[in-house]
């Protein structure tokens, strides 16, 4: 079972690579990740599949510990349980 997350706002200049290890670094079990273009060029998005519950996604949604990314603050939204 995995959980998808939205990470918004990220530099424009990101890659998946980058997420994963960011991810990865907070312990986060990461089953993959894919970046999404926004309207904005001077941001990026990615999701990320996490193999975790949807609650622990959603505690790590509300922790601001994790929400900066290359010393930008990011957003998390928590999008859908994968069975």
């Amino acid at each position: 079972m995995g959980t998808r997350i939205l990470i918004a706002n990220l530099p424009p200049d990101t890659s998946a690579d980058e997420v994963r290890e960011a991810l990865v670094s907070i312990g986060a079990p990461v089953l993959d990740v894919t970046m999404v273009p926004e309207n904005d060029p001077d941001s990026n998005a990615a999701v990320a599949e996490l193999d975790i519950e949807w609650t622990i996604a959603k505690i790590m949604e509300g922790n601001r510990k994790i929400r900066t990314f290359k010393g930008r603050q990011v957003r998390l939204s928590v999008l859908t349980e994968v069975h």
